[in-house]
């Protein structure tokens, strides 16, 4: 995993486990919130949660494809983050409830127990499980626990985005006049072919985006995940960026 950090460092969700509540994170902001809490001024930002931007761009063209944004339960003196195990417990329904259960299969040639392998970048956990045939990825918010993405990875194949599966409608994004200002921690990491230099080219891409523009209120912090959906032999036709913008509470 190659990972990039400066000074200027940047639901179906587990459906077994949380139901009709992610469904609503997922959803588009209304004026009143998901349940009439305030929404600022900035129409994406909710003063008292963290809120995130998920944003995936075509891997060649950065062709925006689609966006979503979700409200998480920020961290603090009553509420830590969870443990790596229960991160792994709660990607592992996601894969589970879609149908994608070999994330529990035995290898057969360790005799093993396939998992998630663990790795906290910045503000987020980054859960990956090598493809051997099949392998997949998740990101997760540690405050909450909670997955943002998740996708399968298929070797010499082609992988499906398993979560989220309701992007923001086109007509609420919009291109602004001037791009954010830069994160205070950006990150760029992938299981395969993560270059720095096209990572920060894919953030700079959307930085005039309103729904980036709304929650790029300092201190805030960026992701950029390069989700293959092939191993073997890299498949740019196939692959995508995954931008992760996020804000923590303004109040």
């Amino acid at each position: 995993m190659m990972r990039l950090s400066s000074a200027l460092t940047v639901a179906l969700l587990l459906m077994v486990a949380c139901g009709d509540h992610a469904a609503k994170e997922s959803a588009a902001p209304t004026p009143t919130g998901s349940a009439g809490t305030p929404v600022s001024s900035a129409g994406f930002l909710i003063s008292h949660l963290s809120s995130i931007a998920i944003i995936t761009l075509d891997f060649q063209t950065l062709q925006l494809k689609n966006a979503y944004v979700t409200y998480q339960t920020p961290c603090g003196n009553q509420n830590h983050p969870v443990t790596d195990g229960e991160l792994r417990w709660r990607a592992g329904g996601i894969f589970d409830a879609t149908g994608e259960s070999w994330f529990a299969k035995v290898d057969v040639g360790t005799g093993e127990v396939l998992r998630f392998d663990v790795s906290h970048v910045g503000d987020f956990a980054v859960l990956e499980i090598e493809p051997l045939d099949f392998g997949g990825v998740a990101v997760s918010y540690p405050c909450s626990g909670l997955v943002l993405f998740a996708g399968s990875i298929v070797w010499n194949g082609r992988g499906e985005q398993l979560y989220p599966a309701v992007p923001l409608p086109p007509d609420r994004l919009q291109r602004t006049s001037d791009q954010a200002a830069p994160p205070d921690r950006i990150d760029v990491v992938g299981t395969y072919a993560a270059d720095e230099e096209g990572g920060l080219a894919a953030w700079d891409s959307v930085r005039d985006l309103n729904l980036v523009k709304d929650l790029a209120v300092p201190p805030y912090s960026v992701l950029v995940y390069l989700y293959p959906r092939t191993v073997g032999m890299f498949d740019p036709d196939a692959a995508d960026w995954v931008i992760f913008v996020h804000r923590g509470p303004t109040e």
